[in-house]
């Protein structure tokens, strides 16, 4: 199996990103559509399979033939690594619908399946069942199926978007299998788990338009970037902030409330690679790092309470003592903030 993620499908995509920015904090409205590019099983077609995205169908024929097709598809959006401060917005499962040979109009459930781990070379026609999430399987064929989405009416109007609802599936940091499988039921927007209902053939094309278009997934989700914000503190000559120490975090952006937010790095150096703290104060033995500057030396502890001491020489005019940071909140970084001593 192999998936990518897209630019864009076809005309008319969302914005891939959208950055809203104000008082130093930004907000990003992020879409990623992910292309289902390889790797699906249409089943038992005119005596052979059927293993081709651009015309994907759904048959829903006689119950006492031998033979009935379903779609089973995979793709891995477990890549997006949405973090817990992100919010989804929307997801959605998206094909084009076509003419096709002996199309006709008719009712398409999706079901989202609990595993797409399943061994592709391994299954025959035979040995794969139309309601299981990773086939073949000896377990409850339901209890595979965590998701029953809203059936779609499809139509043979060429290069229709037909789109389904996912973002209630609680998929959005897994790999996501599906599977199409024609309405049967009095009512079509309840769920079914069989393909073996029904008199009429029914052929469903994801696309014959001359512009081929691939099924996808799309996932928009508003990301707020950590946002460091600059700090200043004033010392005397030769003195210290012991009493008015530097809380680096707590006018920054995007903290997270868990206590996972920490200070990253110091002049551009990573936290692990900074000098431990030899002061009798602000040691290391309470998790202080030191950077020196130009007139003094920083001390600063994980949680981004700092303290500055100068080094004692003379100061004809007030005079800047500059440092930058960065901090990280759970899985976002943010960019440097400066820190100015005078």
């Amino acid at each position: 199996m192999t998936q990518s993620a897209v630019d864009h499908v076809n005309a008319g995509n969302a914005l891939p990103l959208l950055e809203v920015s104000s008082n130093n904090k930004t907000t990003s409205l992020v879409t990623q559509r992910f292309a289902i590019t390889d790797d699906l099983d249409v089943g038992y077609v005119n005596g052979g399979r059927q293993r081709d995205l651009q015309s994907m169908l759904v048959r829903k024929q006689d119950a006492t033939d031998n033979f009935h097709s379903a779609v089973y598809l995979r793709t891995r959006v477990s890549s997006l690594n949405l973090e817990p401060s992100d919010t989804l917005v929307d997801a959605s499962f998206t094909m084009y619908q076509g003419p096709g040979s002996n199309a006709e109009a008719g009712t398409v459930q999706l079901l989202v399946l609990a595993d797409a781990s399943w061994n592709e070379s391994s299954l025959t026609y035979e040995n794969r069942p139309y309601t299981a999430s990773s086939p073949p399987t000896n377990a409850d064929a339901n209890a595979s199926i965590t998701d029953v989405l809203t059936s779609q009416n499809i139509t043979t109007e060429d290069g229709k978007r037909v789109t389904y609802d996912i973002s209630a599936s609680g998929a959005s940091n897994r790999d996501l299998a599906f599977l199409l499988l024609a309405a049967n039921q009095a009512d079509p927007s309840a769920g079914t788990t069989t393909a073996q209902n029904g008199s009429q053939k029914h052929y469903v094309y994801s696309s014959e338009s001359p512009v081929q278009t691939q099924p996808f997934v799309s996932y928009s989700y508003i990301k707020q970037t950590a946002q460091a914000t600059d700090d200043s503190v004033t010392v005397k000559e030769g003195a210290d902030t012991l009493l008015s120490p530097l809380m680096l975090l707590d006018n920054d952006d995007l903290i997270d409330s868990s206590g996972t937010s920490v200070i990253a790095s110091l002049n551009g150096t990573e936290w692990s690679q900074l000098p431990d703290a030899d002061h009798p104060t602000f040691s290391h033995v309470f998790g202080y790092k030191q950077v020196v500057g130009a007139e003094g030396t920083l001390y600063v502890r994980p949680s981004g309470r700092a303290y500055y001491e100068h080094g004692g020489s003379d100061v004809a005019s007030p005079t800047n003592d500059t440092f930058s940071y960065a901090f990280t909140s759970g899985g976002s970084a943010s960019v440097p903030a400066t820190i100015t001593v005078t």
